[in-house]
């Protein structure tokens, strides 16, 4: 009866991954505080893979209320980077972005990574702005004095200690600081030019300071970033008129024109 040997023989052999996934923030941009409810608002930001081959997450959302505004779940190779832009509409609050990164196994998710920042809401209170000229009709170089008023809008109280614009047509001539009580006061020259012109003042707004409203919990609070709102007072139309010779020029010109005719008689 013939003997069958058996020759030894091996398996394919299968490389086992180990390790998983690891998700990093490599780079990242916040829109800046404060912001005007409604604005639109960018986050840029780059996830990589620093692990092996899986799944990889990212979130963002507001921390304060945890409302989210966007999420990927994908496959990034070991070493791979991806960035993407996430654009939000400021809402009407304070908000504390945070951007998560993680990785996914079995369904479950890991955080490997987070960036925050808070986004303060800037409340703005609208201005308006008066002007008056103490002359619209002059002289070419002559001196004009420009006075008016910056107050509330809401409460007509005077806004003191802002920068106060002069504008000649397009053009920044002067500025002055409102007293206490918004009013405002200065004085420039007419253009040597004639002609008409446009004059008017500006205020370009300005930052006030962080207010704390109420305490939400033990730990947080609301806050605003105030700022009043610029303005621009109304038009007013400057007319400069052409130089009219005085009776010496008149004199010099007779005298010159007399000496001229003496001359050509002698000829």
């Amino acid at each position: 009866m013939p003997i069958t040997s058996l020759l030894p023989s091996s398996s394919p052999t299968v490389s086992l991954q180990s390790g998983t996934p690891v998700a990093s923030i490599v780079s990242y941009t916040f829109p800046s505080s404060p912001q005007k409810a409604g604005t639109s608002l960018k986050v840029s930001f780059s996830i990589k893979n620093n692990g092996v081959y899986g799944y990889i997450y990212w979130r963002l959302r507001d921390n304060r209320t945890l409302e989210e505004f966007g999420s990927w779940v994908g496959v990034l190779a070991p070493g791979e980077q991806r960035g993407w832009d996430v654009y939000i509409t400021m809402p009407s609050r304070d908000i504390t972005l945070q951007l998560n990164a993680g990785h996914v196994i079995d369904s479950s998710y890991y955080l490997d990574d987070y960036k925050s920042q808070d986004i303060l809401l800037l409340t703005e209170i609208e201005t308006q702005l008066t002007l008056s000229l103490d002359r619209t009709v002059v002289s070419p170089g002559a001196t004009v004095t420009a006075s008016g008023k910056l107050t509330r809008k809401d409460t007509g109280a005077g806004v003191g200690g802002q920068t106060i614009y002069l504008v000649l047509d397009s053009t920044t001539v002067k500025t002055t600081t409102t007293s206490s009580d918004g009013s405002y006061s200065m004085s420039f020259s007419a253009p040597s030019t004639a002609g008409t012109y446009k004059v008017h003042t500006e205020f370009r707004g300005a930052r006030i300071s962080t207010v704390t409203l109420y305490a939400i919990s033990y730990s947080e609070s609301a806050s605003v970033e105030p700022a009043y709102s610029p303005t621009s007072s109304q038009e007013i139309t400057l007319t400069v008129l052409p130089t009219t010779p005085n009776i010496f020029t008149y004199i010099v010109l007779a005298i010159v024109a007399a000496i001229i005719g003496y001359l050509l008689l002698k000829k």
